[in-house]
């Protein structure tokens, strides 16, 4: 009777090339990272409209971006513990569903303190999605290109972070530039429609000289 052929997985996986499967994890890894690092620091970016909307102290403010930093010190603890008793794949998964319910519930807040505990419960979801996301990499790369897939990998949280950069520099100039046609006509479009009744009455009145 022939004896069942025993198959390494962990060999499998190191020796075997790039497939779909490896660059699919890639790309989900890159997408929570970016998230992650879009969302961080979309509470920086929004510091001022926040600190005018609740008429706040900067100290108060500060309590609060503190405690989300905690918040992800902690999921990070937590999630190295979460990963060896659920694996990697609904590790990942329960992070991104978590920071994504706060996400969602600090969209309603009326006061800061209700912002608080949103962005603690959204620290928890930050601080597991990098461990998440980097065991998984690791674990389904080859050996060969693990480092570089890691590094490429962890990219989307800078991305990220560049990513709302961007949108907190063109925001305001979006908004004084819708402001500023809405008042009295000063934009460039209420401009051009006066200088041209001022065209067509000119041309009108030289019409009128002619005869």
């Amino acid at each position: 009777m022939a004896e069942p052929s025993v198959v390494d997985v962990a060999e499998v996986l190191e020796t075997r090339r790039i497939g779909r499967y490896q660059i699919g994890i890639w790309c989900l890894a890159f997408l929570m990272l970016f998230m992650d690092g879009f969302d961080l620091s979309g509470a920086l970016v929004g510091a001022p409209a926040l600190l005018r909307t609740f008429h706040a102290q900067r100290s108060e403010l500060g309590v609060v971006l503190g405690l989300s930093g905690f918040g992800a010190l902690a999921g990070t603890y937590l999630y190295g513990y979460v990963l060896d008793w659920f694996g990697r794949r609904n590790a990942a998964v329960s992070a991104v569903l978590i920071y994504s319910f706060a996400a969602i519930g600090a969209g309603f807040i009326t006061s800061l303190d209700q912002l608080l505990v949103w962005r603690m419960v959204a620290g928890l979801g930050f601080g597991g999605i990098m461990p998440s996301a980097i065991a998984y990499v690791v674990e389904m790369s080859p050996k060969r290109y693990r480092v570089t897939l890691t590094m490429i990998a962890t990219l989307g949280l800078t991305s990220g972070i560049s990513a709302m950069g961007q949108v907190g520099a063109v925001g305001p100039t979006l908004r004084r530039s819708h402001a500023l046609g809405h008042r009295g006509g000063r934009g460039a479009a209420p401009a051009a429609a006066r200088s041209g009744a001022v065209d067509a009455r000119r041309s009108k009145e030289r019409r009128q000289t002619r005869h």
